[in-house]
């Protein structure tokens, strides 16, 4: 398990951290008004990109977004293929770092005076020179859309990390939060679908 781990550990690691250019994407993108037009475009430029030559792939993600596994965030990613027209494959990570291996259990996020919780079913880890990553990957769902579309639109919006053997507490701030706004949007632009 920890060979698998630590094989998906770099797999990610190198997708996410690729130097390659920017999103080259076009520029126009037709909506109903001017101010969703400049967002979008906004959006598309914030992306990251980084190209998997055996999967005929790009992988997108905000370039706030952490690059590493072993860096705390919460934040999406989604892939194109590039003999398909939509972006697909949108999914929610969830990292964090520690002294103490925490052997998560559940996420509980607390955005205004709302609860929402997600238990993942598997929670990756690994370790080096003292500290403890820890991280999972999940598959956008209507649930996880709903988690997310209420911390882009909230006041406050703050999340704990609950494991075995303990707990962390992150606040998402107004980075965070443009963040998620960012890739949801450059998402839909580039063909993806959201159907919930």
């Amino acid at each position: 398990e920890a060979g698998e781990g630590r094989y998906l550990l770099q797999r990610v690691q190198n997708m996410l951290s690729s130097d390659e250019k920017v999103v080259d994407v076009p520029k126009q993108v037709q909506t109903e008004n001017s101010n969703q037009k400049t967002d979008v475009k906004y959006s598309i430029d914030a992306m990251h990109s980084s190209y998997d030559v055996n999967e005929n792939t790009t992988f997108y993600r905000d370039r706030s977004a952490p690059r590493y596994a072993n860096e705390n965030g919460l934040f999406l990613y989604f892939r194109k293929y590039k003999d398909k027209p939509r972006a697909s494959d949108l999914r929610l990570r969830i990292q964090n770092i520690s002294p103490n291996l925490l052997k998560i259990q559940t996420y509980s996020f607390k955005i205004d005076d709302k609860i929402y919780k997600i238990h993942p079913q598997k929670v990756f880890s690994d370790s080096s020179s003292g500290q403890y990553w820890e991280w999972c990957d999940l598959s956008f769902d209507a649930i996880n859309y709903k988690i997310i579309d209420h911390i882009i639109s909230s006041s406050t919006a703050k999340f704990r990390i609950e494991g075995l053997s303990g707990y962390v507490d992150i606040v998402l701030d107004a980075v965070d939060k443009r963040a998620l706004k960012n890739t949801l949007e450059a998402f839909k632009a580039l063909g993806g679908l959201i159907s919930y």
